[in-house]
């Protein structure tokens, strides 16, 4: 892909789980994988993902990233930014900073996925998961649901 745009770029910690939502379509670098909710398992202690070639416009994914640097390249640069994620997903994006106070929330720290308690800042271009809004599926990539909360 010819790259006319700068990435947008996250520094993370190597090989653990992110959230992401971008207001445009983008290619992750080829050592960001990137991956959707699809499922979780009757107990929702597990949560199941699926594995991801590219970033829609407005739809919160995870990612991967075996560096420090995750770098997403706008598709299109021509294309206009989306004003608000797209909604009805199981994960719930936002384009800016907010503080997130729904109990019936999960977060991603790491390797796993924490209830929300109180108050949890959450960062622009990220996103929550609202296991109401995933139905029994299981896929090969499993991340646990932690028993502790955050928040």
């Amino acid at each position: 892909m010819n790259h006319v745009t700068d990435p947008f770029i996250r520094t993370v910690c190597k090989d653990n789980y992110y959230s992401i939502c971008l207001p445009y379509a983008a290619e992750p670098a080829e050592n960001v994988k990137i991956f959707s909710v699809v499922g979780r398992d009757e107990s929702s202690r597990n949560i199941y993902l699926q594995e991801e070639a590219t970033i829609q416009a407005g739809v919160p994914y995870l990612f991967r990233c075996n560096g420090r640097k995750a770098l997403f390249f706008r598709k299109d640069a021509s294309s206009e930014d989306l004003e608000t994620p797209v909604k009805g997903q199981p994960l719930v994006g936002t384009f800016t900073a907010s503080p997130l106070m729904d109990r019936k929330a999960l977060v991603i720290l790491g390797n796993e996925w924490y209830h929300v308690t109180n108050h949890v800042s959450v960062a622009s271009n990220s996103a929550w998961l609202l296991l109401s809004r995933l139905d029994v599926k299981t896929s090969p990539i499993c991340l646990h649901v932690n028993e502790r909360y955050i928040g």
